[in-house]
């Protein structure tokens, strides 16, 4: 852009008008912009709900770059530069920390950098002192602190104990005992399946000896048991 210098007087000098001098200024601009295909230097109003997107190479990259870092400011909370590029580069923009020394003097800055979509530069990087101050290290450090402090960190769920009751002692032991029982009674019975399968019957259930025969068993011996029996009943004794 040029500067214009003059004075306040004509050639006679009488006072130049001055009114509404803005406004007259603006309208000899906007035909000067019209008339060479000059970028537009109306500048656009920028707010909360203005939709961001991606650089334009053939566009203004500046501008851009400047409305998306303006926005994304207004938008977004992060608190360190890692997050600040990762929202950034859903834009195609990307920031990098300037520190170093000049003339004695430490300085430490941001420049920003249009990209394209892999990530590779596509123009001249633009220092955040040409941005604007919501682009500068002060302001973007600043948003850090306050992020911090207004992002919830608190967990999203509370575990809740539940009371352990206090006069379900005696039922708690007649159950814990039932279940002994029981555990007691399957480990018989589990072991009994065992030792049947592996040939062994010596079953000690009560009750069931009389349909579970033992290793020794011989039909002779049990046919001559029984009728003796039958035989000592009826009162006869037995011959050898």
């Amino acid at each position: 852009h040029i500067h214009i210098v003059t004075v306040n007087v004509n050639e006679e000098g009488k006072r130049l008008n001055q009114d509404f001098l803005y406004r007259r200024s603006k309208k000899i601009t906007t035909e000067l912009e019209e008339k060479y295909n000059l970028h537009k230097a109306q500048r656009e109003k920028i707010s909360s709900d203005t939709p961001i997107t991606k650089i334009d190479p053939n566009a203004d990259i500046k501008r851009q770059v400047a409305n998306t870092v303006k926005m994304v400011g207004m938008r977004y909370k992060f608190q360190s530069m890692g997050e600040y590029n990762a929202i950034l580069g859903l834009y195609n923009v990307r920031c990098d920390t300037a520190d170093g020394r000049v003339n004695g003097r430490e300085y430490h800055g941001l420049v920003y950098f249009a990209t394209d979509d892999n990530g590779n530069t596509i123009a001249t990087p633009l220092k955040a002192s040409r941005l604007g101050k919501f682009a500068s290290r002060t302001a973007i450090d600043g948003r850090f602190e306050r992020a911090k402090e207004k992002i919830d960190v608190s967990p999203t769920a509370t575990v809740v104990p539940i009371p352990t009751p206090t006069n379900t002692t005696s039922e708690s032991q007649s159950t814990s005992s039932a279940g002994t029982a029981q555990t007691q009674a399957a480990a018989s019975t589990q072991n009994q399946t065992s030792q049947s399968d592996s040939g062994d019957y010596d079953f000690t259930l009560p009750g069931l000896d009389l349909f579970q025969p033992g290793l020794s068993f011989n039909p002779d011996e049990e046919e001559f048991r029984r009728r003796m029996q039958r035989k000592k009943k009826r009162g006869h004794r037995p011959k050898f």
